[in-house]
């Protein structure tokens, strides 16, 4: 025989000075509304299941009209000159069904939010790109801003600006704290906050979009981490330091290989030492005139093929162009520099 269950118990209401008061005696009983103890919260069944309808009681009754109709014994109406007031009035179901959504509006929260703007956070990006581009600034600054700036649209969702709120921010937080945690640097980390910050900033100071009246404040309260810059290379070497590098480097391109001995396996060893230092001299010595005399990069270096040299005409030249801004101008910089005697030989 099957175990019978226990009786779910029904709210019963009183209303004290406009409002209703859960009581465990007397009162009216809400036909649909139960109360769970265990997480403080009312609650109504829709097609066997239990659905939660918050903490509040007045704002419970209201939404438990969502989803059945109120029994004609429960007799609500709604006083709007508070912030709700239900009283025991003989309003019809119609009159109910009016008013219900003039209540809505006035259970209004700090949670709920405003109509949403015209402008989403991609309309930011998308200002902060043309602003940018029209001040010349680099493009791999710009491109890599906006695909840090995308990050937090994929994070948070492509949302109007009006509806940012400070959990979006913690939340792209947390995503870069994930994230970085022993896979990636701090500079990363510092990269991506940087430019959240520099879109929204601009958008906030050059625009008219409807942000909210605290986001700078939220999104400058996202944990700074320092970033200890690494060693760079960036300063010029001492003249004393580069002719030393060149005597070295014609001593090793000078070294007679074939005179060498190659009796024994120790003498052989050598001898295959001494040629790669011969070949090294002369491939680095020309690396160095040529990038000193051309300011040229690794980069640079790494990409002259010999139709860039013009070597048998009367004043030999580099013909390189700049393809560094090639992307935004639509063509490259065409940069032609004279060869000295020394960087020919």
């Amino acid at each position: 025989m099957a175990k019978a269950g226990r009786k779910r118990k029904l709210v019963r209401v009183e209303y004290r000075d406009g409002r209703p008061v859960r009581v465990k005696k007397g009162g009216t009983e809400i036909q649909g509304l139960s109360y769970d103890s265990s997480i403080k919260s009312y609650y109504t069944r829709v097609g066997g299941r239990k659905k939660n309808l918050g903490r509040d009681l007045a704002a419970a009754i209201v939404k438990l009209q969502d989803e059945a109709d109120l029994p004609a014994k429960v007799k609500v109406s709604f006083e709007l000159d508070r912030p709700l007031s239900l009283r025991e009035l003989s309003d019809s179901r119609e009159a109910f069904g009016a008013k219900l959504k003039a209540a809505r509006a006035v259970l209004a929260t700090e949670d709920d939010k405003p109509p949403a703007a015209s402008q989403n956070l991609s309309d930011c990006l998308r200002f902060w790109t043309e602003w940018k581009t029209a001040e010349t600034c680099r493009q791999s600054y710009i491109d890599e801003t906006e695909r840090c700036f995308n990050e937090f649209i994929s994070e948070v969702g492509d949302k109007p600006v009006n509806h940012l709120a400070k959990s979006d921010f913690v939340g792209f937080e947390r995503f870069l704290i994930k994230s970085s945690k022993g896979r990636k640097g701090n500079d990363w980390y510092a990269r991506r906050l940087k430019s959240l910050r520099a879109v929204l900033n601009l958008c906030y100071q050059k625009t008219e979009y409807p942000f909210p009246a605290d986001l700078q404040r939220w999104y400058h309260a996202i944990k700074q981490r320092p970033v200890v810059p690494a060693k760079e290379s960036a300063e010029p070497i001492p003249v004393s330091v580069f002719r030393d590098m060149l005597l070295t480097l014609r001593e090793w391109a000078v070294i007679d290989v074939e005179a060498m001995p190659r009796a024994t396996q120790t003498d052989r060893a050598r001898r295959n030492r001494a040629y790669v230092r011969k070949r090294a001299g002369v491939q680095w010595q020309a690396i160095l005139l040529l990038a000193c005399n051309c300011s040229l990069g690794n980069e640079d270096v790494c990409c002259i093929r010999w139709d860039n040299l013009k070597l048998r005409v009367k004043l030999p030249y580099l013909d390189f162009p700049r393809t560094k801004q090639e992307r935004r101008i639509g063509r490259a910089i065409e940069r032609k520099t004279p060869l000295l005697p020394s960087t020919i030989r």
